[in-house]
């Protein structure tokens, strides 16, 4: 095989994932996988193998045969049947939800010609690493800034009567100080 020709390799990563079809022992997804041309040459994808593990273990791979034109400096998304193994996909997810860290590897070894009639394979390998940790919200939130986040309705004044929302003109008259506020709560918290 002739030698690929010096230009950047083309990035492959995954964009996009849906399962289609589950049986007992496998099931069947359409990964999006995106792949870069970071070159001033225009490439054409004319196919490729995609390797999945999650946590270091193998748990599928899928196939395409398609041609995708990739301009320079451009990418393209590929939809890419792939099966997996449900034991080994079930003991990760069962893993993530024990331990609540996954790691992702996508090894692509993607077939692209370049410039001129020959096609040449580059291997391409894409390590993703995630903390579920990383997103769980703060929850020691000081109590003076919770004071501050709600407000209540009574603390708004009606700029046309100077009385409170919801107040008859008999609440009105009643001095500010005598009027019964409930203490106002804790800030909601957001919802993920």
């Amino acid at each position: 095989m002739p030698k690929a020709p010096p230009v950047t390799p083309p990035d492959a990563t995954l964009s996009h994932l849906e399962l289609e079809y589950l049986s007992l022992l496998e099931m069947h997804g359409i990964f999006t996988i995106r792949i870069d041309n970071e070159n001033p040459e225009p490439m054409e994808v004319k196919g490729g193998v995609y390797r999945f593990y999650l946590n270091d273990e193998y748990i599928g791979k899928g196939l395409s045969n398609k041609d995708y034109a990739l301009e320079p400096f451009s990418s393209v998304d590929v939809p890419v049947t792939v099966n997996l193994k449900n034991l080994a996909t079930l003991r990760e997810i069962s893993n993530l939800a024990q331990t609540g860290k996954i790691a992702y590897v996508l090894k692509s070894e993607i077939h692209v010609k370049v410039g001129n009639n020959a096609v040449y394979p580059y291997k391409v390998t894409t390590e993703e690493h995630l903390d579920v940790a990383d997103f769980t919200p703060a929850t020691n939130v000081p109590e003076q800034a919770s004071r501050d986040a709600v407000r209540h309705p009574t603390e708004y004044r009606s700029a046309a009567t100077g009385t409170d929302p919801g107040t008859t003109p008999a609440d009105a008259s009643a001095p500010q100080e005598a009027q019964e506020r409930p203490p106002a709560g804790p800030a909601p918290q957001p919802r993920y």
